[in-house]
């Protein structure tokens, strides 16, 4: 099922605490209200199973932009904001070169660099001489490397919040990224609090609050 199939569902629902005859044909307050109960559904299912369904993962090409950089330690590339499963953990599964065959080793905090340049397991020829770090408060990779070889094309494999931020993503055509299970899951969810006095009790679903709407479409036809 499409984003478009199933924001034209979620419209259906009657009147109540989310939906109004008024917002019910805004597309993009329908593509929010899916991109959030989505989230959400996905991070119940992870906290009751512990697993991830791989259908829930797009995979992300950063572009190196020039003007962004201002470090000549490390490279700095824009990323779409990833969910929350949970307290700690986000939808990030794989950071590293395009053919996957090297992977990057991931950082929590700028802490961890010292640890990371200085281990000596980490030569060179090691293909986890290269690190990576999230600022999820700024929506950056920053990317690392102890022998200063720093790539400028790799890939990230996330559960993005909003698809719609993958650029190669076209919500006409492309499936929503959710098993079927999980997105009657979600339409549950979404009724229920429709239905409810108040549409509240959903937690932060988006890694450091970056909740931006893009625009609703993909540049592909």
């Amino acid at each position: 099922m499409t984003l478009i199939e199933t924001i034209e569902s979620l419209a259906k629902m009657p009147s109540g605490a989310i939906f109004t005859d008024e917002n019910r044909y805004d597309q993009l307050y329908l593509i929010s209200i899916a991109n959030k109960f989505r989230a959400a559904a996905i991070r119940k299912d992870n906290q009751i199973n512990k697993r991830i369904n791989t259908i829930s993962y797009q995979r992300f090409y950063p572009r190196y932009v020039e003007q962004e950089q201002y470090e000549w330690c490390f490279y700095r590339f824009k990323c779409p904001a990833p969910i929350n499963l949970d307290d700690i953990s986000n939808g990030f599964r794989f950071i590293g070169t395009i053919n996957s065959s090297k992977t990057f080793s991931v950082i929590k905090t700028r802490g961890e660099l010292s640890t990371f340049f200085n281990h000596p397991v980490m030569s060179p020829s090691n293909s986890s001489n290269i690190c990576a770090l999230y600022d999820g408060t700024t929506g950056y990779w920053e990317i690392y490397a102890k022998d200063n070889k720093l790539p400028k094309r790799f890939v990230v494999e996330m559960i993005m919040y909003n698809p719609l931020d993958c650029p190669e993503y076209n919500m006409d055509f492309d499936d929503y990224p959710i098993s079927e299970d999980l997105r009657m899951e979600m339409e549950q969810m979404v009724f229920q609090a429709n239905t409810s006095i108040t549409a509240g009790g959903v937690p932060d679903l988006v890694a450091d609050s970056m909740d931006v709407q893009q625009n609703p479409r993909s540049k592909r036809q």
